[in-house]
Formats: structure tokens, C-alpha cells, sequence
């Protein structure tokens, strides 16, 4: 039970990184000057406005198919439910209010990132405070998550984005699993634990990143307390497992049933939340529970548990072929080529270069401060009970650190695992100058605070580049071409709008085909049109016909991926285009409409002198 002094120190640590928080959010929110009148921070933002708007509008749970994109036919997304609904309640309160239900789920998506960032510091100190209760390092685990790079990128202000709850669920996750494995025998934080990072991934098959190695962790604390050769030794790490797993199954089950109609609950998805996803759960949950009941502690334990582990990712394999790529399961080779090795998100974070290490830096620079917490964990704590939540976090830092040097979106994993790992080194410090002078500790603690709460960032002081910034993640390339000057213009002539439709799943409104996927979302969210492609994998074959029909030379060609997109107009930005694209052959239709040369079947279409600096619109003759 709290004491009434620890209850006002718990009140004044809540205060104090409120308002941390909302100091940093509002000053890069009045820097950016991009909040209000409709503006967000990326592509990803404004799609997820127009399914929430769908949602509201459409009222269908399981239409998971935006009318926006991928036209005529739309485009399905991989995202589920939840952020959905984290933005539509608010903006049904603020609806009741009076406002506008646009501008409602406008400012409720605009501001969940923040409130989602603030709530994930307080989940940071909490996970922390088992392990590195001492100097009151916990603490510090809020700071640090709260101004990492990765984290504060997906969780800005004007960026409802599902990595900031990812991030959450993750930090929540890892500070039940550290209660879990520091009272092995305690069933309802095994549960709960299990529950957690099934929760996690509902919101991201990424969050395998996490749960991977909570498993292996189990897993290896069963075969080192096996080997002593004492009856029942390491059980209790099996039953765990046991237990956290039928924790994650019961939460998938539920997660597939809330976000799939009956007949797809046997579809596999690799990239959303699915029967692979419960078959992995289930599979885990039976290894574990052969573990508990072998009889051996010598050397057939661990070739039997190796046997088990053979034989469930065979199974798996054979199900669900490449499982183990994770969200990339069933990405084609044409993906990989057109699309993914050109999004930055999916770009390696290896610090090659200057440019390379400011991004490096930039976004997971002070989960560094991790490092040397590592070897101090697992030498220190060997033998105490703190040596099982060492083991778990210092495999699920590098197992997040290993993915974020891949593909820089993990590095919003490795932000949650750096904070409450990192922290460790500020304890560390601290204890270096238990019996100094007061002064002495003071400046320990202010520096060892600095070096944990900003680290590697400290490069960007030195460097003349920006600080890394993923705002542009989701993009190709950052967008050169303001389309809000051509959303005004469409919206005032609305050429080719007969009647209004409304958003969902069936509509009549006109089709623009782009030569770019960065700025149709954004057009899609502020104007009533249809366009062909966006910036998300499950749409290929819409990025592949922009983009042959932009680089095309044959007009018969280019006509055929036109009329069966059933494409009204054509839009094109003449300041920045893709690589490929501007690249590609004098005589493709690109450079002729970029040399004001249409081919007899397209009409010029005059637009607003704002519009007409970035833009140049024509008309499909049909």
C-alpha cells in the first residue's frame, strides 16, 4: 500500500513529464508550423483520416477496403482497428459538442500521437522500476523514450500513426514480462504478459520483434536450470512460457475475431493480425508444455528440445510458407523492386556516411546507452533474480537493434527496450559515487542523466546537417510539390463532378492517375476524387500501372492502363518526380506532358496560378 508521500511523489513524477512532454510536443508543433487547416505530417497520417472517415461514414467494421485508392477497384490496408477507434471516440465527444465531425476526427488524429508518446513515458518508468529501482533510475526510462529520435518521429503532433501505439503496447508488454520472469510462478502476470504482446502485435506484426525473444528467454532459463540434474529444476520457466503463450493465443483470438468477418478467420496474413499469428501462439504454447513435462535434465533435454523446436518451424513452414520474415511473409520480388527498396522506413540504418550517421544518430542514438548496460546485467546479476529480466531485455535490445540497422522503422521497437535497458547505465554511474561528496553525486547524476536521456544524439551538435528526421518515412521521396494549392483549385471547380459521393466503398467520383504516390493521399483525404496508387505495399499493381504509364513511349500502352483505370484525368508535378521516372526515356509520356506536348487523347486543362507553378492537370478524351 502507497504511502501518503509516495503517492505525492508518484503525482509530482506524473506532472513533471506532462508537462516535459507537452513542452516538447507543442515547441516542434509551433517549429513546423504544419498543424491546422487540414495539414499533416505524412501520407501514412492522411490515409488513416480517410479510413476513420470511412468507418464513421460507411459504418461497416470489416471494410477494410479504401475507395480513396488503388482505384477503380480500391485499395485494401493492412492496418486494424484500434487506432481507428482511439481517434473516432474523441471525435464523437467533440461532434456532441458541436464541431464539425471532419474537423473532429481532424484534431482527435492530430493529437493521439502525443497523448499515446506522454502515456509510454509513464509505461517506460513503470517496466523500468523493478530492476533499477536504485537512484531512482526508473525515471529516467520516461526522459529517454521521450526524447528519442525514433520515438518522437511517429509521434508527433499532426501524425496519428499505429507505431506510437505499437510503441506503447510494446513498453507495456516488456515491464509485464520483466514482472513475469522475476515471479516465475505468479500465473496472472504470465497472462497478462502474454496478453500484452499479443495486443501488440493485433496492432503490428512487428511487435514480433518483442515477443521473439521473451520465448527464447524462457526458453533458455528452462535448459540452464535444467542442467544441474536436480528434479523439477527450470519447470517453472516452461509453465511460464506455457502460460504466456496461451495468454497470446486468447488475445489473437479475439484479435482475429474483432477484425475479420467469420469467413476469413482462416485466412492467413502475414502483414496483419491472422490464423498464422494464433498458429504461432498455439505451436509455442505446446513446446512449452512438452518442456514441463520431460523427465530428463541431461543432454536428451536439450536435443528433445531442439527435436520440438525442429519440428514446429517445419510446421509452420509448411503452412505458412516464409512465416519467418515476419510483416515481409508474402511480399513478391516485384514489391521489393518497385516499391520497398525505395522507402526510406525500409531503408538500413548503418552509419555508411555523414548523412548516414546524422540518421543514424538522429533516431537511436541515446538507445546506445544500452550497450554497456548488457555485459553488467548478465555478470552482475548472474545467480539473482534479476539475471531472468536482464537476460530478456538485453535479447530483445539487440534482437530490436540487429532489425532497426535493417529497416529503420524498427528502430521505434528498439526506443522502448533502449529506455528501459539504458536507464541500467545512469544506476551504474550513480553507484561510482555512493560515498563521494555531495557535489560530486550531483554532477554524476546530471551528467549520467544527459548521457542516458540524449546519448548518440549528441552528434547532431556537432554535425552542420539536420537531425535525422522520418517525418517523409512512408515516401519515396520528400514532396518538392505542395498539393494543397491543387486540392483549393479541384475543390472549387470540381471538373468532372456531377454529383457528390459519398466516401466508402462504392463510388462514381472522378479518377486521377499520378506519376507519383507521395502526394495522393494527401489529395484523396482533402478532395472528393479517386486515385490510382499510394505508397503501401498491398497496392503494387497500382504503383506499377503509374508508373508504366508515366515512363510508357507506346501509346497504345499507356491508353490500355488508362482506360482499365478507368483514369478521368491525368496530374502530374513538374518540380520533383521519381528517380525512375525523370529518368526515364524524352519520349515517355511524362517528359511530353512535361514539355507541354500531349498526345492527341489528352486535353490541357487550365488550373489556379498557385496550382499551375507545381502542377499540370489534363483531361482523358474518352
Amino acid at each position: 500500500m502507497q504511502t501518503p508521500t509516495g503517492r505525492t511523489q508518484r503525482a509530482a513524477d506524473i506532472i513533471v513529464i506532462t508537462l516535459a512532454a507537452a513542452a516538447l510536443h507543442g515547441m516542434l508543433a509551433w517549429q513546423s508550423d504544419l498543424v491546422g487547416g487540414g495539414n499533416l505530417r505524412d501520407t501514412d497520417a492522411y490515409m488513416r483520416l480517410i479510413r476513420v472517415q470511412e468507418l464513421w461514414q460507411t459504418g461497416n467494421w470489416y471494410q477494410t477496403v479504401t475507395s480513396s485508392l488503388g482505384a477503380p477497384d480500391g485499395l485494401s490496408l493492412h492496418w486494424t482497428r484500434p487506432l481507428d477507434i482511439l481517434i473516432l471516440l474523441p471525435a464523437l465527444l467533440l461532434h456532441l459538442g458541436g464541431m464539425a465531425i471532419g474537423s473532429a476526427i481532424y484534431w482527435s488524429g492530430a493529437l493521439i500521437s502525443p497523448l499515446l508518446h506522454l502515456l509510454t513515458c509513464l509505461a517506460a518508468a513503470h517496466a523500468a522500476k523493478p530492476v533499477w529501482e536504485r537512484h531512482g533510475a526508473w525515471r529516467v526510462a520516461a526522459l529517454a523514450i521521450l526524447f528519442n529520435g525514433a520515438a518522437i518521429t511517429y509521434s508527433m503532433v499532426g501524425r496519428p500513426d499505429h507505431h506510437s501505439l505499437g510503441l506503447l503496447l510494446t513498453v507495456l508488454g516488456a515491464g509485464q514480462t520483466i514482472r513475469a520472469v522475476l515471479a516465475p510462478n505468479d500465473a496472472r502476470k504470465s497472462y497478462g504478459a502474454g496478453a500484452l504482446a499479443a495486443m501488440g502485435i493485433w496492432i503490428s506484426p512487428e511487435s514480433l520483434v518483442g515477443v521473439a525473444p521473451a520465448l527464447i528467454t524462457f526458453g533458455l532459463l528452462w535448459l540452464a536450470k535444467t542442467s544441474d540434474g536436480t528434479e523439477g529444476a527450470g519447470q517453472q520457466w516452461a509453465r511460464l512460457g506455457r502460460r504466456f503463450c496461451l495468454g497470446m493465443a486468447a488475445t489473437l483470438l479475439l484479435a482475429i475475431a474483432v477484425e475479420q468477418p467469420p469467413a476469413h478467420w482462416l485466412t492467413a496474413e502475414y502483414d496483419k493480425v491472422s490464423i498464422l499469428h494464433l498458429a504461432i501462439a498455439l505451436l509455442a504454447a505446446l513446446d512449452f508444455a512438452l518442456a514441463a513435462a520431460m523427465p530428463w535434465t541431461d543432454w536428451r533435454r536439450v536435443v528433445a528440445a531442439g527435436l520440438i523446436a525442429f519440428l514446429s518451424a517445419a510446421a509452420l513452414a509448411w503452412l505458412f510458407p516464409r512465416f519467418y520474415l515476419g510483416p515481409l511473409g508474402d511480399v513478391t520480388d516485384q514489391t521489393v523492386r518497385i516499391f520497398l527498396d525505395d522507402v526510406k522506413e525500409m531503408a538500413p540504418l548503418w552509419p555508411t556516411s555523414t548523412i548516414a550517421a546524422d540518421q543514424f544518430f538522429g533516431l537511436i542514438g541515446n538507445t546506445l546507452a544500452a550497450l554497456p548496460v548488457i555485459p553488467y546485467c548478465l555478470w552482475r546479476w548472474w545467480r539473482q533474480p534479476a539475471f531472468a529480466a536482464g537476460l530478456f531485455l538485453s535479447l530483445s535490445f539487440l534482437t530490436a537493434l540487429v532489425g532497426a540497422l535493417l529497416h529503420q522503422r524498427l528502430a521505434v521497437p528498439l526506443s522502448a527496450f533502449g529506455a528501459i535497458l539504458g536507464c541500467g547505465l545512469f544506476a551504474m554511474l550513480c553507484d561510482l559515487v555512493v560515498n563521494r561528496l555531495p557535489i560530486t553525486r550531483t554532477a554524476t547524476r546530471l551528467g549520467a542523466a544527459a548521457i542516458v536521456i540524449f546519448g548518440g544524439q549528441f552528434w547532431l551538435v556537432f554535425t552542420k546537417a539536420p537531425p535525422a528526421n522520418a517525418g517523409t518515412a512512408t515516401n519515396v521521396a520528400s514532396v518538392a510539390c505542395d498539393p494543397r494549392y491543387v486540392a483549393d483549385w479541384l475543390n472549387a471547380a470540381r471538373p468532372g463532378i456531377v454529383t457528390e459521393d459519398p466516401i466508402g466503398a462504392d463510388r462514381t467520383t472522378p479518377i486521377i492517375l499520378t506519376e507519383s504516390i507521395n502526394y495522393s493521399p494527401d489529395l484523396a483525404y482533402r478532395t472528393p476524387y479517386r486515385f490510382v496508387g499510394g505508397p503501401y505495399h498491398r497496392g503494387i499493381d497500382d504503383i506499377a500501372d503509374m508508373f508504366n504509364a508515366a515512363i510508357g513511349t507506346d501509346d497504345t500502352q499507356v491508353r490500355e492502363i488508362v482506360n482499365r483505370r478507368e483514369a478521368d484525368y491525368i496530374l502530374i508535378c513538374i518540380r520533383e518526380v521519381p528517380k525512375a521516372i525523370g529518368e526515364s526515356a524524352p519520349g515517355s509520356l511524362y517528359h511530353r506532358l512535361l514539355r507541354g506536348e500531349p498526345p492527341s487523347w489528352l486535353q490541357p486543362v487550365p488550373m489556379s496560378a498557385e496550382a499551375a507553378r507545381e502542377f499540370r492537370f489534363f483531361a482523358v478524351k474518352r
